[in-house]
């Protein structure tokens, strides 16, 4: 969810020049798709991703893209050893999703697998009358309750001359208590290029984190902090880019002292590649 709303927030308050780079996309893609830096530019056919922390542990992706630059489906393996198929292939995949879309190409549905293929939640996206996300709601797919039980609901507010979207969300995850309710608050601040998110829960402030992009809206720099003192840490990311400014490696770093937490790598396909 909150890759939606980040992705939202650049799309709806970045400078004209910024979005003028990404007119070879619908206006909602990213908010669709994945969260920034995740985002991708030109005619992509297929992103293989691939997460390496220091335990040499990796964590595995393929996303697959029409020619309309619409996400279509994700696959991806957790925890796994390092990719040996072709580019565009899984040794294995844990979870698959699906995406559907209106006439508008508004995203409607998401679709959640686990690795038998067998279908466990599903997601329902409502958008209001300026194409806008307006309602998010989570359910699962169970026989037992009919038309599943659900899970979480999300509803999305706008103010632009404030420049903040403010989501509501029911969790109902938990049968055994009653709904859980909290609030995100997310500001931009277009001089700094930054988005922070002020998180309530039970109308108690509970965590701030504030992220920070370049001017293709590729993260820079991520700080967290909870209200309690109890955590707080700075994340740092550098990138390498391809002949369409997609970004083919990332870094991330943590602590004063710049300590390597992730490498991250893409292998991207296009439609025009020969």
């Amino acid at each position: 969810m909150r890759s939606i709303i980040i992705a939202l927030l650049l799309i709806a308050f970045l400078p004209s020049t910024v979005a003028a780079q990404r007119t070879e996309f619908p206006a909602d893609i990213c908010c669709n798709l994945v969260e920034p830096p995740y985002a991708v530019f030109g005619p992509v056919r297929s992103v293989l991703t691939v997460d390496r922390n220091a335990s040499e542990t990796f964590n595995t992706s393929v996303e697959t893209y029409d020619q309309k630059g619409r996400r279509l489906e994700l696959l991806e393996h957790s925890a796994g050893s390092p990719p040996e198929a072709p580019p565009g292939k899984l040794i294995r995949n844990d979870l698959k999703i699906i995406y559907a879309y209106d006439r508008r190409g508004k995203l409607i549905h998401k679709n959640y697998y686990d690795e038998q293929g067998s279908q466990y939640e599903t997601q329902e996206f409502s958008h209001d009358t300026k194409g806008r996300l307006s309602k998010e709601t989570d359910h699962t797919v169970d026989a037992s309750h009919v038309g599943g039980r659900p899970l979480t609901k999300r509803i999305y507010r706008y103010e632009p001359e404030q420049q903040t979207i403010t989501v509501l969300t029911v969790d109902s995850r938990n049968e055994s208590r009653p709904p859980q309710v909290s609030k995100s608050v997310f500001s931009f601040n277009e001089a700094e290029r930054s988005i922070t998110e002020t998180f309530y829960s039970d109308g108690s402030l509970e965590r701030t984190k504030v992220s920070v992009f370049d001017d293709k809206g590729n993260l820079i720099k991520s700080t967290r902090s909870e209200a309690n003192g109890s955590w707080d840490a700075t994340y740092l990311y550098t990138y390498k880019f391809d002949r369409f400014g997609n970004w083919i490696e990332r870094e991330k770093r943590v602590g004063p002292r710049g300590d390597l937490q992730m490498t991250t790598f893409r292998v991207i396909s296009y439609y025009d590649d020969r």
